[in-house]
């Protein structure tokens, strides 16, 4: 049985690592979180000072940054490295839903933001080159609506908690009414979304080459036919 816990009023479980290899993940989530918002943060840099220059990817490839790099401050190893460190969440109730909000705020804009680089690859290469002001509004929605659902646990569908591990906050994944199941059902397909984009674009790929290769084909027949036929008497 798990050891628990409560900050204002809300359960928390007992970190289940010892004690050194909860340091050892706190100090691992720190540097590691550390490094990539330095990273985040130069490609960034880079970007806006070269911003005469913006591309298509490249106004994408700066949208995954700052997601990344949001991510990485507002909803990552600040808050727990620290509590991994110190054995359990430090920052209250408040702090708590906010995280876990964020948390999955910057989660599907990453997400969005990989489909979004995605389908701008595979149109650079396949289809019709699409405008720089549909990438504009397609970034600027998909901030909004990544706003509108992780916010939906503030109104009752789903809610946020201590995780397991006790060191940070997350959906509760034992969800009680339908409408619950229904929310996180939604949030593991949003996270695969990249992959099925994927494979989607790669099946009509080669059902478009297998068209190409078939009419081919037939062309060929189609002439070799006629030449047979030019050298029947």
């Amino acid at each position: 049985m798990w050891t628990t816990f409560t900050i204002e009023g809300m359960l928390c479980y007992q970190a289940t690592l010892n004690d050194e290899d909860q340091t050892i993940l706190g100090i691992s989530l720190v540097l590691s979180g550390f490094i990539s918002s330095l990273l985040n943060g130069w490609l960034i840099g880079c970007l806006f000072l070269r911003s005469e220059f913006l591309s298509q990817f490249h106004l994408l490839l700066l949208n995954m940054s700052l997601a990344c790099l949001g991510h990485n401050l507002l909803a990552g190893f600040p808050f727990q490295g620290t509590s991994a460190i110190s054995k359990r969440w430090l920052f209250g109730r408040h702090c708590c839903q906010l995280f876990a909000f964020l948390d999955k705020f910057f989660t599907i804009v990453e997400v969005l933001a990989s489909i979004l680089l995605i389908l701008e690859r595979y149109s650079t290469n396949q289809l019709d080159k699409i405008g720089n002001k549909f990438y504009f509004y397609a970034v600027f929605s998909s901030w909004i609506a990544s706003m509108v659902y992780a916010s939906l646990p503030f109104f009752d569908i789903s809610k946020f908690v201590c995780d397991a591990a006790g060191i940070s906050c997350n959906l509760d994944w034992n969800p009680q009414k339908q409408i619950d199941q229904l929310y996180i059902g939604v949030y593991i397909i949003i996270s695969v979304l990249p992959a099925l984009v994927i494979c989607g674009l790669k099946i009509q790929e080669k059902y478009q080459k297998s068209k190409y290769n078939l009419r081919t084909d037939d062309d060929q027949i189609t002439d070799v036919s006629f030449i047979h036929r030019l050298h029947i008497p």
